[in-house]
């Protein structure tokens, strides 16, 4: 149920190739779009901390908790190789979640795995 759910999601984003060095966003800008990180490689940076995760090989969202809850971003994301995403805008997830009953179960669980993977407690 969970992967029609993701098939039908992904079948909505617009594919968006990145290079090394561009920013998908910074840290304080307001989130108004959803990444899902296909194929390539980013950095999830915390300038003021001076620390980083580098997400490679994964499939995941970048600025989709910060885009739920209408809050600003909390880190800044940095293409580190030739990357394809797909794009969500903000709008498009809310009206998702309200169009499919799995949808924030879904959204739940990729959150959490993100969490997982940067070894992040959860709170």
């Amino acid at each position: 149920m969970l992967l029609d759910t993701e098939k039908i999601l992904l079948a909505r984003g617009t594919e968006l190739y990145a290079h090394k060095g561009e920013y998908l966003y910074r840290k304080q800008q307001l989130a108004e779009f959803v990444f899902y990180l296909k194929d390539g490689s980013v950095d999830i940076l915390d300038e003021e901390a001076q620390t980083g995760h580098r997400l490679q090989g994964c499939r995941c969202f970048l600025g989709l908790h910060e885009a739920l809850l209408n809050e600003f971003h909390q880190s800044s994301v940095k293409v580190n190789d030739e990357s394809i995403l797909l794009v969500f805008d903000k709008q498009q997830i809310e009206h998702f979640i309200e169009e499919h009953d799995m949808a924030r179960r879904y959204f739940m669980i990729k959150m959490c795995d993100q969490m997982e993977l940067m070894r992040k407690k959860f709170e």
